[in-house]
């Protein structure tokens, strides 16, 4: 219980802000920005040397990089899981339109609740023009059942998404 205890004291109720990884782009040369999305479990503290990295068996994966390096530039994005669906949404919409000039071009790879927020980035905080595809792996579309937790019990927690609602209440 206490190792629970001290994973969710790390991951809910630290204070850590957006980053994109590497955070400066670059020249594009005409390619695409592809954005990878983490999920919530152990999403903060993820790196490129985690094994909790959602994304680095992908990243590091040879036959991967020469399939999506002609078309693509991929980057990383960290979000802090605490901070509800709505907020990390406008976070991600507000990183990368700092980030890229704005002719840029997104597609979105999200595992799980990356989707969400990546989706409430496109339909709350105005990326849906900018984002030519987004693929979702295991997100939680239709709502998930830890919206129903008790607010009481959890304070502030990141599940929102109440069935067939578009995005979370902060």
């Amino acid at each position: 219980f206490f190792i629970y205890a001290a994973l969710f004291e790390e991951i809910c109720l630290t204070e850590k802000q957006p980053e994109l990884v590497p955070s400066d782009p670059g020249d594009l040369n005409g390619k695409s920005a592809m954005i990878l999305i983490h999920g919530f479990a152990l999403g903060d503290l993820c790196d490129e040397d985690s094994q909790t990295n959602h994304f680095q068996d992908l990243i590091s994966n040879p036959a991967w990089n020469e399939l999506v390096s002609d078309s693509f530039q991929v980057f990383r994005y960290h979000y802090p899981v605490n901070r509800g669906l709505n907020a990390s949404g406008a976070d991600l919409s507000r990183v990368l339109e700092e980030t890229f000039a704005p002719d840029t071009r997104f597609v979105f790879v999200c595992y799980s609740m990356g989707g969400v927020v990546a989706r409430s980035a496109m339909e709350l905080h105005g990326m849906y023009d900018r984002v030519d595809q987004i693929i979702t792996i295991g997100s939680p579309h239709p709502g998930t059942t830890w919206a129903y937790v008790d607010e009481a019990i959890v304070g502030d927690w990141p599940f929102r998404l109440l069935p067939h609602q578009a995005s979370s209440r902060d």
